[in-house]
């Protein structure tokens, strides 16, 4: 049986408020690694560790009420996205921000505003990209194995050719 991949999903979570929830949500160990953060250097040092290279990885950055925290969010998301492109970045923000967070932070993948339904939206989100994760891989695969059919069909075809040239009284 095939093992199944695992899912880390990082959460920079100031107050705890959503960190908590995401952890109950996602509480299978052997599919899902939730870790939280309150400190954006830790953040930001686990999240730029190389990890493998079909590992799907999930970064949370929840915004709270300080100010200041858009800047520190478009860096924390450019500095991810440069390192890693794979890895996806969602934000949670403030529904009254929608205007700073939306016209500062381009380089998010998800945005979703924190109101009651936005641990359901995360939920949602973090299974849309899974899916558009492991699609990605079978794909890759699919193309792979195309790939060695028409190589094996190719040189079948020109063996067929060479031997009906060299040997035409078996053809």
């Amino acid at each position: 049986m095939r093992p199944v991949s695992r899912t880390y999903i990082y959460i920079l979570d100031d107050h705890r408020n959503i960190s908590e929830d995401v952890k109950n949500r996602f509480s299978d160990h052997d599919r899902y690694a939730v870790k939280s953060y309150q400190n954006d250097m830790e953040f930001r040092k686990q999240v730029m560790v190389n990890g493998k290279r079909n590992t799907c990885r999930i970064a949370i950055i929840v915004l709270n009420d300080n100010c200041g925290q858009a800047e520190m969010a478009k860096k924390l998301a450019d500095d991810i996205k440069a390192h890693n492109f794979r890895t996806v970045v969602i934000l949670v923000y403030r529904a009254d921000k929608i205007d700073d967070i939306a016209s500062e932070v381009t380089n998010a993948d998800a945005w979703i505003p924190k109101n009651n339904n936005s641990l359901l939206r995360i939920h949602n989100m973090v299974k849309k990209i899974i899916s558009e994760h492991t699609i990605e891989i079978i794909k890759r695969k699919r193309n792979l194995a195309l790939f060695v059919l028409l190589t094996f069909t190719l040189l079948s075809v020109i063996s067929a050719i060479i031997a009906g040239l060299f040997y035409p009284n078996y053809f």
